[in-house]
C-alpha cells in the first residue's frame, strides 16, 4: 500500500519538476529525487543529500508552487 503511494508521489514531484514548477519538501527546493534500494526496503534520496524513509516522506510537508 504505502508503496504506491510513494510511486505515485514521486511521480507527481517529477512531473511537476519536469513542468518547471518548483517543488519543496520539509523546506528543501526539489531538483532531483532518486530512490534507491536499502537494507530493508528503500530510501528516497533528495538532490543527493537528504535521505529519507518511505514513512518519513509520507510525513513530510511537500509543497509545488
Amino acid at each position: 500500500m504505502s508503496e504506491e503511494v510513494v510511486k505515485k508521489l514521486i511521480e507527481e514531484i517529477r512531473e511537476a519538476i519536469r513542468n518547471g514548477k518548483k517543488v519543496i519538501i520539509n523546506g528543501t527546493v526539489v531538483q532531483k529525487i532518486d530512490v534507491m534500494p536499502s537494507k530493508r526496503s528503500y530510501v528516497i534520496i533528495i538532490n543527493d543529500v537528504v535521505t529519507m524513509y518511505p514513512s518519513q516522506f509520507i510525513r513530510a510537508k511537500k509543497v509545488i508552487l
